[in-house]
């Protein structure tokens, strides 16, 4: 599926919303991410003024993001 069609079709959810729950539960301040997919929870991340690191395999490139 193309990314920007799998983020459109799968919205922000319950699922998502537990995750920044739990985070915020546990004092949690920076995030590695492996395996980001498409990045879809990136902002909410960065909104939310975590420390972000993400690095993901895509199309046999690797992308790094890092938000400080």
């Amino acid at each position: 599926m193309i990314p920007i069609v799998y983020d459109q079709v799968n919205g922000f959810g319950k699922d998502d919303q537990f995750f920044l729950d739990l985070l915020e539960t546990l004092s949690v301040r920076t995030i590695a991410d492996l395996g980001c997919g498409t990045g879809r929870l990136t902002a909410h991340f960065i909104e939310k003024g975590y420390h972000y690191f993400s690095c993901c395999k895509i199309i046999s490139l690797l992308y790094f993001e890092i938000f400080l």
